[in-house]
């Protein structure tokens, strides 16, 4: 009884040639400490064979097959670039993993980067050699709706060996956290000389509580600065001792314990209010002492759009008014009415 164990795939083979007179012959071939090399198809064959006579033809032989399918073993989970607490919106990102798996046949390292949806955002495919590999997956200008879990994971596959099972996804998740800017602020003008400032909470700020806010108002062409911090409860500041007419910008940023999110900015204008009295009023007498040139300078403080110029003429003694007149002009003549040698009170 002739009995063999064949590897035809990796050359292997054991025999066992049995003389004795028993009606069944077993052969054991054993594996010890399994190798992937020691994966595929394995055939039991045996045949009879005359022992001393050389004219007896052997049977023919009978073979039995069996397949020993090895997994490829887990290796170390991969490992991901360290990111930052969290990240701006418009900032770019760059999720960078990697991973080494030590193999003594021919495998290939598949990697992969997946978004909270278990989506391919991208993949490689390398042939193992012992060396680091790594993957690379950039997000530009990065969007609130950027942020959330990004899972990066690789396995170990066979390149041409049917009876080696690939190992397991290996995975290391990261939470991209982006801090978004608040809604548009406004600033509203209540008066002359003072101005709300209020906002909302970002749309999104991933979980990251707000401690605060911090709010810069400057004035335009005016030397005026305010800053200050409120808590996250506070959502509006009053701005006060404004000067009219006058132009105003201020920004708002959330805070949280990584630091300042993305500033929002707002302009407003304060209402208008009377103006400052002209300034260098002067008078002449024209056509012989019975009319009256009268003309000024702007205010220094317009405080809005002037109109016009209201002139008023009463007499000295009695106060008594003699003439109301509006003009756009910066001078104006009053020739009707007047007396010679009678003096008289000129406002603007």
């Amino acid at each position: 009884m002739n009995i063999q164990w064949l590897n035809y795939s990796l050359g292997s083979y054991t025999g066992l040639n049995d003389h004795s007179a028993v009606s069944e012959h077993s052969l054991n071939y054993s594996i010890s400490s399994l190798k992937l090399t020691d994966a595929g198809r394995y055939t039991c064959s045996f045949f009879v064979s005359a022992l001393m006579s050389t004219n007896i033809i052997p049977s023919r032989a009978n073979n039995e097959f069996t397949s020993i399918i090895v997994k490829i073993p887990n290796g170390e989970n991969p490992s991901v670039a360290q990111l930052k607490p969290y990240y701006r919106v418009g900032d770019n990102i760059d999720l960078i993993c990697s991973a080494t798996y030590p193999s003594y046949i021919t495998t290939n390292v598949n990697m992969q980067w997946l978004n909270s949806s278990n989506r391919t955002l991208h993949s490689y495919t390398g042939i193992n050699n012992n060396t680091e590999h790594t993957i690379s997956y950039i997000i530009n200008n990065v969007s609130l709706s950027d942020a959330g879990q990004y899972t990066c994971q690789y396995n170990i596959s066979s390149t041409n060996h049917s009876f080696v099972l690939p190992s397991d996804n290996l995975r290391t998740s990261v939470n991209v956290t982006v801090n978004g800017t608040i809604k548009s602020p406004k600033l509203i003008a209540i008066s002359s000389s003072s101005l709300i400032l209020s906002w909302s909470p970002p749309a999104t700020h991933q979980s990251i509580p707000i401690i605060g806010y911090n709010y810069t108002c400057i004035g335009i062409n005016v030397s005026y600065t305010m800053t200050g911090s409120v808590s996250n409860t506070s959502l509006s500041v009053t701005l006060l001792g404004l000067i009219p007419f006058r132009k105003y910008t201020c920004n708002v940023t959330a805070i949280t314990r990584y630091g300042r999110g993305i500033s929002a900015n707002v302009n407003a204008v304060t209402d208008e209010a009377a103006p400052s009295k002209v300034t260098s009023l002067n008078v002449a007498s024209v056509q012989s002492n019975t009319s009256f040139l009268i003309w000024w300078s702007l205010p220094n403080e317009a405080n809005g759009i002037i109109a016009n110029y209201t002139v008023t003429i009463s007499h000295y003694d009695n106060n008594t008014v003699i003439h109301n007149l509006t003009t756009n002009n910066l001078a104006i003549t009053v020739s009707t009415g007047l007396i010679e040698y009678i003096p008289y009170i000129i406002s603007d």
